[in-house]
């Protein structure tokens, strides 16, 4: 998830709580935060969207944010950020397009430094804004089971992932111990 203004807002980074703040109920103005003297308009997601959910998770509840204008997508929440140059909002990193000009992303200021948003830094956990997802897989699955895991981190699905507003680890390879012979009976003499 990433924090995207309008390109004409001087703001290029934001440490977590002042993008915390801009979405509370106290940010009624972008004087404190940019130096314009007008009025914070929020933008974002549906609740059930990914990026809502980890903005709730990892942010702000959703009810502690001030009024917030709800769109069905992460692109049309672009879209109105775009035509808005005193817009905020949130979206999966993913929506963003590649060659992008219509928004500009902001830089988050950790204590390792500014982190901007890019595969390495959500991969690696730099970006504060991410969450990993892990596959598990018993060991003594079924073949239909491990051939299934095997597709997941083979790259295959990379684009089922972006399209869920993911990113792809890059591909893998998964292999399972081989199955222990276990004796047949118990022959004593």
């Amino acid at each position: 998830m990433v924090f995207a203004v309008h390109p004409a807002n001087t703001m290029e980074i934001a440490r977590l709580e002042q993008a915390r703040e801009l979405f509370s109920l106290l940010a009624r103005s972008w004087k404190p935060f940019s130096g314009a003297d007008s009025p914070v308009r929020r933008y974002a997601p549906f609740a059930s969207d990914p990026a809502a959910k980890l903005f709730h998770e990892k942010v702000l509840q959703l009810s502690q944010c001030g009024p917030i204008t709800r769109k069905k997508t992460s692109a049309e929440v672009i879209a109105a950020v775009a035509l808005d140059p005193q817009g905020i909002a949130f979206v999966d990193y993913t929506a963003i397009p590649k060659d992008n000009k219509a928004i500009k992303v902001l830089g988050i200021v950790t204590d390792k430094g500014i982190v901007r948003p890019e595969p390495k830094t959500i991969l690696d956990g730099t970006w504060p804004i991410s969450q990993q997802y892990y596959l598990y897989v018993n060991p003594k699955a079924s073949e239909t089971a491990k051939d299934f895991a095997k597709f997941i981190v083979s790259g295959a699905c990379a684009e089922v992932f972006r399209k869920h507003g993911m990113v792809p680890a890059p591909p893998q390879k998964l292999e399972f111990p081989a199955a222990a012979t276990q004796p047949a009976g118990n022959s004593s003499q």
